[in-house]
């Protein structure tokens, strides 16, 4: 299956708690360079991957379906400049 038609996949699936094995490399993925990135010897690449894998079409759907399922934190906006 292709990453295109796994989005679509994902998008349709009722259940994201189910994900393809895919996914699952890519948010383990996600995890063990944020884990490095953050770390004493964190490189800007594990950031660069990190911000790769964010972009991904299969993990957007995959986070889409959670946010809608109301099962990832909303995320804060950015402070707007306050005018003086």
């Amino acid at each position: 299956m292709t990453n295109r038609k796994q989005g679509t996949a994902i998008r349709a699936m009722a259940d994201v708690f189910a994900p393809p094995v895919s996914l699952l490399a890519k948010i383990g993925s996600i995890i063990v360079h944020i884990e490095e990135g953050a770390g004493a010897g964190g490189h800007d690449f594990d950031w660069v991957v990190v911000r790769s894998l964010l972009a991904d079409r299969e993990v957007q759907d995959w986070l889409g379906g959670m946010r809608a399922k109301a099962l990832l934190p909303v995320k804060r906006e950015p402070e707007r400049k306050r005018s003086k």
